[in-house]
């Protein structure tokens, strides 16, 4: 077997990887991103040097967007303090910088063929995470919540401890809700009861699970959808309106979905911190973010001193919020701590980039993805654990770039 044949089976490997990344282990998650950087090498001696020269003049500008954000954390370091917590937070990040310069070295890999390859894995993967997660729960013991399944805080507690994979429920939830995403573009490749059956199976899971913000999203997503796609003002409204409905009825007699929901409605979310309401501690790490953010808004604290800064607010406010470290729950603003107004609007130009690639060829799933993206960085650090930064860093950079190529050949 000769090299070529080697960097197809490669190439077949990280796709497989990627797609199935929400069921593999925490500790293995980051080796599909070790073998594209193998793959982008490889590739590098086997692709035709005239076309590879070309294409990479096209994609030096895209390479410095996607990569921005990493480049930003870099150069926090010349006012960090906490220089062991700046390393730290680099190595988790690493995929930001890591997944873009491979693809830039090397971009074999993005092609229509492994795009819907991706797509398919990804459905499967998904799909067997909710079949385990759904099964785990009625196995799972937790003598802190004694009326189990029946209790939404024992619901995510243990997809936190499912052997091996112990994913936490707000990425678990973010899974889930691109499953859902890349389910819906391929219904018409699978067969119909297997679209159904996975369809049912994530709904159910996100459902139980309650995460608000993906919820929502996926409503805004759909919402947005309908108002596009149907073209009759009568039957658009009334689409609308169904979906709201059936949303609002959900809510309200779902009893996961309405624990969850019913704290946004309390008056005491936002007067006092309570550790059992999830909303008044976002409530308070909010206060605690802004009036950093007010002190030091144009070059922030430095990725390495964010969280200690965090903590020293959060002592003067509630020492609940001290007892897990909690981090500031919002991506765009836990950036402009770190890196300041620069970082965050360069954070915020990827974003818009990827957006007008994802408009102009007409590539839904990649918008909705973005879309999705953007909401729940509203509420999650996502880019600030491994889950969630290597997942979503392939996801711009293959869509991204996908639709760069079909852009640069057309």
């Amino acid at each position: 077997m000769n090299l070529n044949n080697y960097y197809s089976i490669l190439n077949k490997v990280i796709l497989l990887l990627f797609g199935l990344f929400p069921i593999l282990p925490n500790k293995l998650k980051g080796i599909p991103v070790i073998l594209l950087v193998i793959n982008s090498i490889i590739g590098i001696f086997l692709t035709n040097k005239k076309n590879i020269k070309i294409f990479k003049r096209e994609k030096i500008l895209p390479f410095i967007i996607m990569s921005s954000l990493y480049l930003f954390y870099l150069f926090t370091y010349f006012y960090t303090n906490n220089t062991s917590y700046f390393v730290k937070k680099l190595e988790t990040s690493l995929s930001l910088i890591i997944i873009p310069l491979s693809f830039y070295l090397n971009d074999d890999l993005i092609t229509k063929r492994n795009i819907t390859f991706f797509k398919k894995i990804y459905s499967i993967g998904i799909s067997a995470f909710s079949i385990i997660f759904l099964s785990y729960i009625f196995i799972y013991k937790n003598d802190r919540y004694p009326k189990g399944i029946y209790d939404v805080n024992f619901i995510r507690t243990s997809i936190n401890h499912i052997p091996l994979i112990e994913t936490h429920p707000i990425y678990a939830s973010v899974f889930l809700g691109i499953g859902i995403l890349v389910l819906i573009s391929i219904f018409k490749a699978i067969k119909p009861y297997l679209f159904i059956t996975s369809f049912i199976l994530l709904l159910l899971s996100i459902s139980i699970l309650s995460s608000k913000m993906v919820i929502i999203s996926l409503l805004i997503i759909l919402l947005v959808f309908l108002s596009i796609k149907v073209s009759n003002i009568r039957n658009k409204l009334l689409s609308i309106l169904l979906v709201l409905v059936i949303s609002v009825i959900s809510i309200i007699y779902i009893p996961n979905l309405n624990y969850r929901f019913n704290e946004l409605f309390k008056q005491t979310t936002y007067q006092e911190i309570n550790k059992s309401n999830s909303s008044s501690i976002r409530n308070g790490i909010n206060s605690c973010t802004l009036k950093l953010i007010k002190k030091s808004w144009l070059f922030g604290y430095g990725i390495g001193d964010v969280q200690n800064e965090l903590n020293n607010c959060f002592e003067s406010k509630s020492l609940i919020l001290l007892q897990k470290q909690y981090n500031a729950h919002n991506q765009y603003l836990s950036i402009w701590l770190g890196t300041g107004i620069l970082g965050l609007l360069a954070f915020l130009y990827m974003l818009i980039y990827n957006f007008k690639l994802a408009k102009e060829n007409n590539d839904l799933l990649f918008l909705s993805i973005l879309i999705f993206f953007s909401i729940n960085l509203l509420t999650e650090n996502l880019l600030e654990r491994q889950s969630g930064v290597i997942l979503f860093a392939f996801l711009i950079n293959f869509f991204g770039l996908y639709n760069l190529k079909k852009e640069a050949f057309n």
